[in-house]
């Protein structure tokens, strides 16, 4: 019993102040998948801690995040000339429920955030403070990334469109 109080306490003092730490509190974590990725899209009003080494944050205001993981095995039959001549395909439009992604070891290709209020960056790709709206978008392949990755962010209506290929299978 205590565990369960412990959680009703956690959720209710969340809910109250308007936090979020990663997942947990008044955030809307959601998950979709295409071909080969999925994305993570998480968007918190109130004060939101992020302990993720890709962005690690304190922001009070308004917070929007997307980030674009690789799946760990590509489709066979997809390949860079089927993306190029169907956009569509590497759109994200399938919402899948967050038991069916783990992403804890995995860093993510590409990130986008949108930041309104006051920011205190603690990440590898941004120290520092923040004061008002800021936008940055980030692509980052690993070292030994040997394919192709395709990445559009669509501003005016807050989309995102991602394929990887990897080597073996890009043609």
């Amino acid at each position: 019993m205590t565990s369960a109080r412990t959680w009703f306490i956690a959720v209710l003092f969340f809910f109250l102040t308007g936090c979020a730490v990663n997942d947990l509190g008044v955030v809307s974590v959601r998950y979709f998948e295409n071909d080969s990725c999925y994305l993570l899209a998480r968007e918190s009003w109130g004060g939101y801690l992020s302990t993720s080494p890709t962005d690690g944050s304190l922001t009070f205001g308004h917070t929007q995040r997307f980030m674009v993981y690789p799946k760990p095995k590509n489709s066979a039959n997809l390949t860079v000339n089927s993306l190029l001549q169907h956009p569509a395909s590497y759109g994200f439009h399938k919402e899948v429920a967050a038991n069916q992604v783990v992403l804890q070891d995995m860093r993510p290709f590409a990130w986008s955030e949108k930041n309104q209020g006051l920011s205190l960056h603690t990440n590898p790709y941004k120290m520092g403070f923040t004061a008002g709206i800021e936008a940055r978008h980030i692509v980052q392949l690993p070292r030994d990334f040997d394919g192709v990755f395709i990445f559009h962010y669509y501003q005016d209506s807050n989309t995102v469109k991602a394929a990887v290929i990897q080597s073996s299978t890009a043609k």
